[in-house]
């Protein structure tokens, strides 16, 4: 995969993409504050903290043969980002709506508001 040359914070978040496509989880989970909170609106789901975070990754690899995110577009600039990707994998076992065997192909936006440098707060669709 092509990454775009980046600086600041979205430098940040393109490295971020960066490490969970190699399956680095710790420095995935290394780019979010301590105290983050994500919200995954379309699971209604929310988690709290970096740890969260990392676990939350590492269920996706755990679940998805070939997890890895496809960075179509990086967006905004400052204290908020906006990233779009495609989440790709074929699921081991049930997993974000997909049976055994089945693909996932999911078209993603998160927006990342920054705090010295850090994620601390996602929203994602």
């Amino acid at each position: 995969m092509r990454y775009p040359e980046e600086t600041g914070n979205r430098g940040v978040v393109v490295d971020m993409v960066r490490a969970l496509n190699d399956g680095d989880i710790d420095r995935f989970a290394s780019y979010y504050t301590d105290d983050v909170e994500v919200d995954i609106i379309r699971f209604g789901r929310r988690l709290q903290g970096n740890r969260a975070v990392g676990e939350w990754i590492k269920d996706a690899f755990d679940a998805l043969d070939g997890f890895c995110n496809d960075l179509i577009g990086i967006y905004g600039d400052g204290d908020v980002i906006a990233l779009e990707v495609i989440a790709r994998g074929t699921a081991r076992r049930p997993f974000a709506g997909r049976s055994v065997g089945e693909p996932l192909d999911a078209q993603e936006v998160y927006i990342y508001t920054f705090r010295d440098g850090k994620i601390a707060d996602v929203r994602a669709y």
